[in-house]
């Protein structure tokens, strides 16, 4: 009997450090899930797509997953500067075309935003599209952040 006990323990023990985490797309406020991708973990990567309102050309921010959490801001990459523009961090970089901005070395619990179907915010993991502008909505308060599973 112990020993069907510690195998039980032994496997909730597992199960429970797993490490998983779950991005979710959520409204700031009633908490509203809209979008979710599971089975991630520290070091996976999202990208983040839109048109910038005042320039109108694209901007990708790129996020790593930390091991609490946490989203790192690990690229920026755009094609023009105009206002809202960050200038004096991290390394910059010309690219084929675009401005690439890396070792920014921010980190937040999560990223909020107030959603527009104007300008084309697209979220990307490995490569695949979570959610396109329609799909959340429009002039809601939106946020992403990281959950344990």
């Amino acid at each position: 009997m112990k020993g069907r006990l510690f195998i039980v323990l032994l496997c909730l023990t597992a199960c429970a450090d797993s490490g998983e985490m779950t991005l979710v797309v959520q409204h700031q406020e009633n908490h509203e899930i809209y979008k979710e991708v599971q089975h991630l973990k520290a070091g996976d990567t999202f990208s983040l797509m839109w048109v910038h309102s005042v320039e109108h050309t694209p901007w990708r921010e790129t996020y790593q997953l930390t091991d609490d959490g946490e989203l790192e801001l690990i690229e920026t990459a755009f094609q023009s500067f105009g206002a809202g523009v960050p200038h004096q961090k991290g390394e910059m970089t010309v690219e084929h075309g675009e401005v690439i901005v890396r070792n920014l070395d921010e980190r937040i619990d999560a990223l909020r935003w107030i959603h527009s179907h104007h300008v084309g915010f697209e979220l990307m993991v490995d490569g695949e599209p979570v959610f396109q502008a329609e799909d959340l909505p429009h002039f809601e308060k939106i946020e992403i952040r990281a959950l344990p599973n």
